[in-house]
């Protein structure tokens, strides 16, 4: 039982979620393109000791939030998806997207090439985003993750978060940034009419899939 993606086999996809019904709902797509899943059924306490104990791994498909109400997972399916970008591991994040998720996954997102609405997920969709992934591993950036050195305007800032535009994205949409989402170097200047730098993927089609990443002053 195993798929080929972009030239890469995919024979076993470890399924990730705090929540047993949508774990195994998750699985059971997987399985029907014949590929065998691995079910995270107990927690995880400590991250590298989940890599290095897993005997096999071609892909991960994982919910976001995994540690909302429980200590199922140390931490959250973005910084997971990312930890596997890392290892050259394809993995497909699950989530729904509320407006706190945008701002939490942001960050990692340059590594997260799709993130599918649970309705999304679906055999096809499944098949169709471990090949993006993969590809994207292999060096085979889509347009709409591309990113270039481009300036942007700081409009404004409160207490929780900072509004920017992005004139070569689009002039109109102001994005919603938190503090978090600036290096401590960067958050320390900013303030309302500031120019600053940082590379971006000017041709995201919604402001869900921008990332910033190579932040500079002006």
């Amino acid at each position: 039982m195993s798929i080929t993606v972009a030239g890469r086999e995919i024979r076993k996809v470890h399924v990730i979620d705090d929540d047993k019904a949508s774990r195994e709902g998750y699985a059971l797509t997987v399985e029907e393109v014949d590929v065998e899943t691995i079910l995270q059924e107990d927690k995880v306490e400590n991250v590298a000791d989940f890599f290095r104990h897993l005997d096999h791994l071609d892909a991960i498909v994982s919910d976001h939030h995994l540690k909302r109400v429980s200590s199922y997972f140390p931490i959250n399916g973005a910084e997971l998806a990312s930890n596997c970008y890392d290892r050259g591991i394809p993995s497909l994040l699950v989530t729904r997207y509320e407006k706190s998720s945008v701002h939490e996954i942001r960050p990692f997102r340059n590594k997260i090439p799709v993130v599918l609405t649970p309705d999304k997920f679906n055999p096809e969709s499944l098949v169709a985003s471990l090949s993006e992934c993969v590809d994207e591993l292999m060096g085979n950036i889509s347009v709409g993750r591309k990113t270039w050195r481009t300036l942007i305007r700081i409009d404004g800032c409160d207490e929780y978060s900072v509004v920017v535009f992005i004139p070569s994205w689009n002039r109109s949409i102001a994005v919603d940034l938190r503090w978090s989402e600036f290096p401590d170097d960067i958050a320390k200047i900013l303030k309302p009419d500031l120019r600053i730098h940082a590379s971006v993927n000017l041709d995201a089609e919604d402001i869900s899939e921008l990332f910033f990443t190579a932040w500079e002053p002006k």
